[in-house]
């Protein structure tokens, strides 16, 4: 089982940054977005891409959860993902977040959320992203 970041249809607002790879391998802060789901979900990180992308980054068959790549983790959305049940989808304004399973009931999410949406959105979000980062990696030690 492992956890997949999807790719929607906005992922074309990042090239050219992502010709050669998915969004969730994009850099913001000390992690990439696979990198800091990993850690947060404790888990294996695929990618849901493109189809000229698959042979470098293949998909696997079964996920316990599908997150939306371009999401920028805290720690109620973070939480609101982790309490998802089967067959939901968290969406905020029409955006899906994350899903597990077919995702067939919806839950809506009613916190804060941070999306990259384009590319200069990395560095604007690079300085929160860092001390999320700083924060999740050093945490216990």
């Amino acid at each position: 089982m492992a956890i997949i970041l999807f790719e929607d249809s906005q992922w074309h607002h990042f090239l050219p940054l992502v010709y050669t790879r998915p969004v969730g391998e994009l850099r913001c802060g000390i992690l990439t977005q696979s990198e800091r789901w990993s850690v947060i979900m404790k888990d294996a990180v695929h990618h849901d891409t493109r189809e000229y992308l698959r042979e470098l980054f293949p998909p696997v068959a079964h996920s316990i959860c599908q997150i939306n790549a371009r999401l920028l983790p805290a720690e109620d959305i973070t939480a609101a993902i982790q309490e998802l049940g089967n067959d939901e989808t968290l969406v905020k304004q029409d955006i899906v977040l994350a899903r597990r399973g077919n995702g067939q009931h919806i839950k809506s999410f009613q916190g804060e959320v941070k999306m990259l949406s384009t590319p200069p959105d990395i560095f604007s979000h690079s300085d929160s992203c860092t001390r999320f980062d700083f924060a999740l990696l050093t945490r216990g030690k």
